[in-house]
């Protein structure tokens, strides 16, 4: 099939493997999109089928056209950027309908506050002449780097959230920590606020259950502590879960004071932490295709994993 977004409206020239179908099972199970949001659509008449307005039940015939009318088109979506010394944005990966990119450390994803630039101000300024809209799929602590998704448009932002739901979204996270030698396995704790300390968060019996997979890549001395280097995944997505969980288990991560942790001499730098979102896995439901994404680590990474872990470092940043 071919897509296209073009001002508001999504257009969808069906192929042979759509022939027979009815609309809504194609918007369902060929474009990813949740039964409400379909729903929805439909009920503002946002669905015409060879120009006619369509109907669930219509059964699609190869080579008609689909056009879906964008529910938040005209909306403002950007604000003006607080600092003409924002970062230059790093493009992991684009398309007409997503964008990647790898996100700096001491950068927040979003914010009401029109004193500070957000990532997502700096991609919309990016994408103002690009026909697209930069919704962010999920978010990273501001001094976490790496790999964050958008959407460009409604449409793909809610195939996207359905497959973040579902776990389909496969992400992958680098850490390294300074305290007790970490385990492999699994952490599954319940997670919490902190009710003594505002934006922080705890292992709480009462809280929502959370689970982290952990991998350890290698394990070194350090000043008589253990430093860890480990790959993490998340089967929950509980605001700072990597960094409270690892925390719990007496192994915080480096430089992440708020949780705990110590930096290694000036490193990693104020406003930062060493985690990385290293990689992500999501299926593009218009090119009907797994895309792979790796986000390059800064200088400090590489620096620190070359000079604590040595060829498993090496090894890391050649992945």
């Amino acid at each position: 099939m071919e897509v296209q977004y073009r001002s508001g409206l999504l257009s969808i020239r069906l192929d042979k493997a759509s022939a027979g179908w009815s609309v809504e099972r194609f918007l369902s199970e060929r474009l990813g999109l949740p039964h409400g949001f379909i729903n929805q659509l439909f009920h503002r008449a946002g669905v015409t089928y060879n120009r006619d307005r369509a109907k669930p039940v219509d059964e699609l015939a190869a080579g008609g056209r689909l056009l879906l009318a964008d529910p938040s088109w005209g909306r403002p979506t950007t604000r003006e950027i607080a600092s003409s010394n924002a970062p230059e944005l790093a493009v992991l990966y684009e398309d007409d309908h997503v964008l990647v990119v790898n996100k700096p450390a001491g950068l927040i994803i979003h914010t009401e506050d029109p004193t500070v630039t957000a990532l997502d101000d700096i991609v919309a300024g990016y994408l103002a002449q690009r026909d697209g809209q930069g919704l962010h799929v999920h978010r990273l602590d501001g001094p976490t780097t790496g790999a964050v998704l958008y959407a460009k448009h409604t449409f793909m932002l809610r195939a996207l959230d359905a497959q973040l739901v579902n776990k389909a979204i496969q992400r992958s996270y680098v850490a390294i920590t300074w305290g007790r030698r970490l385990s492999n396995g699994v952490i599954d704790q319940p997670i919490g606020r902190d009710r003594h300390q505002s934006g922080k968060f705890r292992v709480a019996s009462t809280g929502k259950p959370a689970r982290t997979h952990v991998t350890v890549l290698a394990v070194r001395e350090q000043a008589g502590k253990e430093l860890s280097l480990a790959q993490l995944q998340l089967a929950t997505g509980r605001t700072h879960q990597i960094r409270v969980h690892l925390s719990a288990q007496g192994a915080p991560i480096v430089g992440d004071a708020w949780y705990g942790g110590t930096g290694l001499g000036n490193w990693p730098a104020p406003g930062q932490i060493a985690l990385h979102a290293a990689s992500l896995r999501f299926w593009h439901p218009y090119d009907e295709r797994w895309i792979d994404i790796h986000a390059p680590f800064d200088a400090g990474w590489c620096d620190t994993l070359l000079d604590k872990f040595g060829h498993v470092g090496e090894f890391i940043l050649r992945e």
